[in-house]
């Protein structure tokens, strides 16, 4: 590590290094020991929260919204709010293995009634760590909430059930109590970080060579680690750096698929187009010859039609400082755009007709199919939305629609006034 330091020339680097050498590597007893701090702070956050009236009224305000008014993309300015939030309750939410368990515990909270149960009932919801500490923090009133805490607190914006607890705030013994076991979680889970950070380390330097800056590569790492660090179970009885791993692994490999390209594609896709190129090599080092598309496709055992599209994505970043011709001696490709960083000024006014013909024809489709067609091309003008966003939003599978899409898709493609307004449009098409 030292030495990847002094060739970098970066100071910054050597800090980190020397921090992370005064935490030692746990042995499984430390990590047993430290884990079990953490779950257990983690219990007596949940069942403080559970004995106070003030909290017991905010997490039947936040049970019921989760049941009847999940979190939804266009509640949160920004999207990574949203799918934080998502991730925490997806097993509580319609479909999910906690749903019930959200349902029961809903109706305890409002039917007021002994308490014996209750610290069961909140055991029941298996609350992951993250969505714990966060409600924890917003029980306190954290000053500069963040992460789940931040994205709750957005939440909460748009429910359609208040909390409206007996007293402002929980009682001044509550507080303490709650602060007390919220720093003790945050303890535990610093310690699992800390004393494994060298693994990030490790990791990071062995993807050195994908085009990102060890640092940045590092940077990356530490998410995985601390998720790992509020997942891990000792009781399954394998180590935390073995749990950890995959979790480092996968956050760095995610950071990579995110900043090496102009364009940005979904980490199966780039796995695809690596493929693809990888095979092609080892085609030519071998035959000598580029492979046609048929028998490329063969050995991908891919479809051909499904290869030329994956052939035209990983072909799609090129410099504008390349030459527009063959002339060496020619304009550059940025020479030769027009334009600049304004749209037309008819674009505007185009867009506007185009929305408003669409609105117009798609009233030939079924009130479902509109509504999904609407949502996934923010015709509405808001965002446009990926099917599992809808799905979430309608509490339905991601197949359901899908196959809704495609069956409106059909339609249109056959409605006189959506060809016709297609035609003109592109042809208007700067």
């Amino acid at each position: 590590m030292k030495e990847l330091a002094n060739d970098t020339d970066d100071t910054a680097l050597e800090n980190l290094f020397a921090v992370a050498r005064q935490f030692p590597l746990l042995s499984a007893d430390e990590e047993r020991t430290i884990d079990a701090e953490k779950w257990l702070a983690l219990t007596l956050l949940q069942q403080t929260m559970v004995s106070d009236t003030y909290c017991r009224t905010y997490l039947r305000a936040w049970a019921l919204n989760a049941l009847n008014r999940p979190p939804r993309p266009d509640d949160f300015a920004i999207r990574d709010q949203y799918n934080l939030l998502k991730r925490e309750l997806v097993g509580l939410l319609q479909g999910g293995g906690q749903h019930k368990a959200l349902v029961r515990f809903s109706k305890r909270l409002e039917a007021r009634a002994a308490r014996e149960r209750d610290n069961e009932a909140v055991a029941a919801l298996k609350l992951p760590a993250c969505l714990t500490a966060g409600l924890a923090e917003i029980l306190i009133n954290a000053s500069h909430p963040r992460g789940i805490a931040a994205a709750l607190r957005e939440w909460q914006k748009v429910w359609v059930v208040s909390a409206e607890p007996a007293r402002i705030n929980a009682n001044a013994q509550t507080l303490k109590r709650l602060r007390k076991h919220l720093a003790q979680y945050y303890a535990a889970r610093e310690k699992l970080v800390n004393h494994n950070l060298r693994l990030v380390f490790s990791i990071a330097g062995k993807m050195t060579a994908k085009g990102i800056s060890y640092r940045d590569l590092i940077q990356n790492g530490v998410p995985g680690l601390i998720r790992a660090a509020e997942k891990f179970q000792q009781e399954k009885g394998y180590r935390f750096s073995t749990y950890a791993y995959n979790w480092i692994n996968q956050s760095i490999r995610q950071s990579v698929e995110d900043l090496r390209g102009i364009v940005r594609y979904p980490a199966g896709v780039n796995e695809q187009i690596s493929r693809m190129y990888r095979e092609r090599l080892h085609f030519i080092n071998t035959n000598g010859r580029e492979p046609d598309l048929d028998t490329l496709a063969t050995r991908l055992q891919m479809e051909p039609d499904a290869l030329q599209r994956l052939k035209q994505v990983g072909n799609l970043s090129v410099s504008l400082d390349a030459q527009a011709g063959n002339d060496g001696d020619g304009l550059a490709l940025s020479d030769t755009l027009t334009g600049g960083p304004f749209e037309a000024t008819q674009r505007a006014a185009e867009q506007i007709s185009l929305n408003r013909c669409l609105m117009a024809r798609i009233g030939i489709l079924e009130p479902t199919e509109r509504q999904i067609v609407i949502r996934r091309w923010g015709l509405d003008q808001g965002p446009q939305l990926s099917r599992a966003e809808i799905a979430v939003q309608m509490q339905v599978s991601t197949e359901w629609v899908r196959q809704l899409e495609s069956s409106a898709l059909a339609k249109l493609r056959h409605d006189v006034g959506v060809v016709q307004a297609h035609r003109d449009y592109a042809g208007n098409d700067p």
